[in-house]
């Protein structure tokens, strides 16, 4: 519920242009996230690995998060504290983005939004792999050396982030709309039939392992495309979300919105098929970027677009996602902070492994419980 309720305050003044708001909002969400964890379950992983990393040789993940554990642990730094660490990256990376943007405060609704509970909370790595993009967006031109050399940085930590890398090429050119929305779909339809058929690159390491346990977990669900789009709350936000920057796009002809449009739309192509899903998260700050303008000269006292408010509703009502599943409902009912220690800890991976148990949810995590 904290999630949905910090949403719900960075949206209410996500219109405002004055700094000041935008950093006192920032300020309030940024000391919650900052010094709290534990909310999901994936922190009970990172836990495990992080306790026994200096004994653990082979990686169990990208080397980047694995040897930044291994140096922390080395120095005596307790896991409360690492992560806490991880946090302030993570938000000081946050505010380099959205301080850099003409309306700051909803460019951190939008963000916080889409990536608070799975990427800041969940699933860290990625969470970090997002941050150092974040950075790389705001620091350097984005077909720039530099640029690239962030992205094989970020990969390190996530490899999924090699999409931005693709994703950044495919829409270079900001007027060319169609042509760019062919050219991702095409991508993503020939990601779904390596996904389809996993043995055709089950030679590259670690990627076609990845993408050949997706396929049979998948597989195993029986689950057609068709339904996973018609039965997909989120899908038919993104859906909407497309609609209603093509609306804003062809009102206002801009070619920044057109990042907006491209990005929604390879956002809802990434609900096709699970392997995808984390992909979409690299495509988020495009349509940040590409909504800036257009939400900073709409949103004055003498005009609001009539598109904003759908807009902000759609965006919103993403943060409520992680509610939709009892498990992480009541996931995020208990948390740990910056100065628990290890029978705290204890207790909390206790009552976070007793839902699972009870659930039969989280097979991944349930090896770690014991």
């Amino acid at each position: 519920m904290i999630f949905i309720i910090l949403s719900f305050i960075s949206m209410i003044f996500s219109l405002t242009k004055s700094k000041v708001v935008f950093r006192f909002i920032f300020f309030v969400i940024a000391t919650l996230y900052v010094f709290t964890f534990a909310y999901g379950y994936d922190w009970i992983f990172y836990y495990n690995i992080y306790e026994n990393s200096l004994n653990i040789v082979i990686p169990p993940f990208e080397p980047g998060m694995f040897y930044l554990m291994k140096t922390f642990k080395y120095l005596g730094l307790s896991f409360p504290v690492f992560i806490f660490l991880i946090n302030l990256f993570i938000f000081y990376g946050l505010y380099l983005f959205c301080n850099n943007l003409k309306n700051s405060t909803f460019a951190l609704f939008c963000l916080i939004s889409f990536y608070s509970f799975y990427m800041y909370s969940e699933q860290v790595r990625q969470g970090i792999a997002l941050t150092i993009i974040l950075i790389s967006i705001t620091k350097y031109d984005i077909r720039s050396r530099k640029s690239f050399f962030m992205a094989l940085l970020a990969c390190s930590f996530h490899v999924s982030a090699i999409f931005y890398i693709l994703y950044s090429l495919i829409t270079k050119n900001e007027s060319k709309l169609k042509r760019n929305i062919i050219l991702l779909t095409m991508l993503v339809f020939s990601v779904i039939f390596i996904f389809v058929n996993p043995t055709v690159i089950s030679f590259i390491p670690y990627v076609g392992e990845k993408i050949y346990g997706y396929s049979v977990a998948y597989s195993a669900t029986e689950t057609s495309f068709y339904q996973i789009i018609t039965n997909s709350r989120l899908a038919i936000i993104y859906l909407l979300l497309t609609v209603l920057f093509y609306l804003s796009y062809r009102k206002r002809i801009d070619s920044s919105m057109s990042n907006a449009v491209l990005a929604s739309h390879f956002l809802f192509l990434s609900k096709l098929t699970p392997f995808l899903i984390r992909f979409g998260y690299y495509a988020i700050p495009f349509m940040v970027y590409g909504l800036d303008s257009f939400i900073s000269d709409n949103s004055n006292k003498k005009k609001i677009s009539i598109y904003i408010l759908p807009i902000m509703l759609c965006i919103f009502s993403i943060s409520t996602i992680p509610m939709w599943n009892e498990n992480y409902l009541i996931s995020t009912r208990t948390n740990l902070n910056v100065l628990s220690n290890k029978t705290d800890i204890t207790k909390e991976i206790k009552l976070k492994c007793n839902q699972l148990y009870k659930t039969g949810y989280g097979t991944v995590i349930l090896p770690y419980c014991e």
